[in-house]
């Protein structure tokens, strides 16, 4: 078992980023991606009903758990897991903070996150610490969902 500062990411939120990841694919036809689909349809229904009890909890919680996840997002990327980088991304920036400016402008540390990783992300893109052209796109996309929420980078 690894723990949380070694060389290995919690499972869970790995998860969790790769069904964010899953919405773009498309479905393939055999018995391995029929069991997948059972088990990533049971984690993103996990994963929606956490996003409704946060939206509607404090959002002192909700900021503290969007720091957990950049926390992870910024581990990942030291590890060079682009793809979780991407779903952890999507998954912050699309679910838990969404479209709602207004209310997401309260969530110091998630945006304080937000702003410390998009300028990591963009160190890896500028130095070429990336090793294909695959994890460059994946990179800037995370670029690009930051951006959707902070107006400042």
């Amino acid at each position: 078992m690894c723990d949380f500062g070694g060389s290995c990411l919690p499972l869970w939120v790995v998860a969790l980023a790769k069904n964010e990841l899953l919405d773009d694919e498309k479905p393939r036809d055999d018995d391995q991606s029929e069991q997948a689909s059972e088990d990533s349809q049971s984690s993103r229904k996990l994963a929606e009903m956490m996003v409704i009890l946060l939206k509607k909890g404090s959002p002192k919680i909700l900021d503290s758990v969007a720091g957990v996840f950049l926390s992870t997002l910024k581990l990942a990327l030291q590890r060079a897991e682009y793809g979780v980088v991407l779903g952890l991304t999507r998954f912050v920036c699309v679910r838990l903070l969404g479209s709602d400016s207004s209310a997401s402008e309260k969530l110091h540390l998630a945006h304080d996150s937000l702003r410390e990783n998009f300028f990591e992300i963009d160190k890896h893109v500028m130095d070429d610490l990336v090793d294909s052209e695959e994890s460059r796109q994946q990179l800037e996309s995370a670029k690009a969902l930051i951006r959707s929420i902070l107006s400042d980078v």
